[in-house]
């Protein structure tokens, strides 16, 4: 017996939602304008998300993913450049009257993503902020604290770290909005690298500083570390201190422990050093890791007490490159990046990483310079204690010998292995996979084990 397929108003709305998650931009005004049962719906989604700036996959890319399913298209939100953005805060601002069709779309707005960069201009090689960055830090601090956002549940700030009073507004709204409902997600993605000498070398110049790390639930950290001076910039440093050994290292750890120390909700946390070291330029000389050890093991402490911490993400030299950063017992995505010493690699080696379901190494030698690697690597880890991974990657240069295979037989569970020289292991162990993401070497095994 045959039944007529339902109409789309017999649909319920939850599944229409569901529908236009999926949809383009394009489609989305499609909707809008000639399908008047899913007219309302596309207006919603429409304006779920407010972005001012870069597209979504800069933050993806940072792991800093936006509230959306996977699949959903870049073109999915509405940005506003400078241009649109200048109707728009005309709009709002200009009374109830004239403002009243936007203010009823603003409604909607779950999701607000401001990327100040966009808001710069250039003058004489030197970037300034444009006007309008300040003008929307006024305009939506005001509406987030007078709640004419009702439906806002996630803020993403991509901020340059010189301090600006024009965010000010901003941030005390925020904190005042979210530190009086504690289940919204707010993400804050902030650089620690400097436009100004002694920000460079002095991180408690930085935004960071300004933030209540409370309210956060991601955190993005950028910071330059050096202990290598250009004749212009040594008297500087021996100024505040930092021509010793260790050069500026130690102020950046003790600000990340004050930091993370008082960001009991992060759920995803990514740390990346902006080193960058050349034979003709060196920056950064590594030295004994034992001059630093002590603020290490204070700033280990502070991640491990990270309750919450979901996703912990590092890249490039996080203070000494024979550091191993134990992930607490509730992160399941793991990643590191970077150049890694003989003694880095026998610390993951030890390490059971309980809990960890994705991991991912990426070892880049050329990074940083000429790095010591004890010989060759000189040693053999066939032997690994992690157990229980699900998926694996591993790029860059091969590392000591063994650690791969290892690893790969000990998680008979893995489903998804990324990276050539992971995948080359896998082939030659003879478990059978097959490829299912083209380009970006992205390896699924299948469900029969070995060939």
């Amino acid at each position: 017996m045959s039944t007529k397929p339902k109409k789309l108003i017999d649909i319920p709305t939850e599944i229409h939602f569901l529908i236009t998650l999926h949809l383009s931009l394009n489609d989305l005004f499609s909707l809008l304008l000639t399908c008047k049962t899913l007219s309302s719906v596309a207006h919603q989604q429409l304006y779920s998300e407010l972005h001012f700036g870069v597209s979504r996959n800069v933050f993806e890319n940072r792991g800093m993913t936006l509230p959306r399913p996977l699949g959903v298209g870049d073109d999915f939100h509405i940005r506003i450049n400078p241009e649109k953005t200048s109707r728009l805060l005309e709009t709002i601002n200009g009374g109830k009257e004239k403002g009243i069709n936007v203010m009823d779309s603003l409604r909607y707005t779950r999701s607000l993503v401001i990327h100040e960069f966009l808001f710069h201009f250039s003058l004489n090689g030197r970037y300034r902020y444009h006007a309008k960055f300040k003008e929307i830090s006024l305009t939506f601090g005001r509406m987030v604290e007078s709640r004419e956002l009702p439906g806002l549940r996630r803020v993403f700030l991509n901020l340059q770290d010189v301090v600006s009073q024009d965010i000010e507004k901003l941030r005390e709204a925020l904190e005042k909005r979210f530190e009086s409902d504690p289940d919204t997600s707010v993400s804050v993605a902030l650089r620690l690298t400097a436009s100004a000498l002694n920000r460079e070398f002095r991180p408690e110049y930085s935004l960071l500083s300004r933030i209540n790390p409370g309210i956060l639930t991601h955190l993005d950290v950028q910071f330059s570390i050096r202990n290598v001076w250009a004749d212009g910039l040594e008297r500087e440093a021996e100024k505040l201190g930092l021509t010793t050994e260790t050069g500026n290292a130690k102020p950046e750890i003790e600000h990340l422990i004050k930091t993370l120390s008082r960001a009991p909700r992060l759920k995803v946390l990514r740390l990346e050093s902006l080193l960058r070291n050349s034979a003709s330029n060196p920056q950064y000389e590594i030295f004994d890791i034992e001059i630093i050890r002590e603020e290490l093991e204070r700033l280990q402490t502070t991640i491990l007490g990270l309750e919450k911490l979901e996703t912990l993400v590092t890249c490039g030299v996080i203070f000494h490159h024979s550091w191993f950063i134990i992930p607490p017992p509730s992160v399941r995505i793991l990643s590191f990046t970077g150049p890694f010493s003989d003694v880095w690699y026998k610390e993951f080696a030890k390490q059971p990483l309980i809990g960890v379901e994705d991991l991912t190494i990426e070892y880049f030698d050329d990074r940083c310079g000429d790095w010591e690697n004890s010989d060759g690597w000189g040693l053999d880890l066939e032997e690994v204690a992690v157990e229980g991974l699900k998926s694996f990657r591993f790029g860059g240069y091969d590392g000591p010998e063994g650690w791969v295979d290892g690893l790969i037989e000990r998680n008979q569970g893995l489903k998804v292995v990324r990276g050539d020289i992971g995948v080359g292991k896998m082939h030659a162990a003879g478990w059978r996979f097959y490829c299912a993401g083209g380009d970006d070497e992205y390896w699924l095994r299948s469900n029969s084990n070995k060939l």
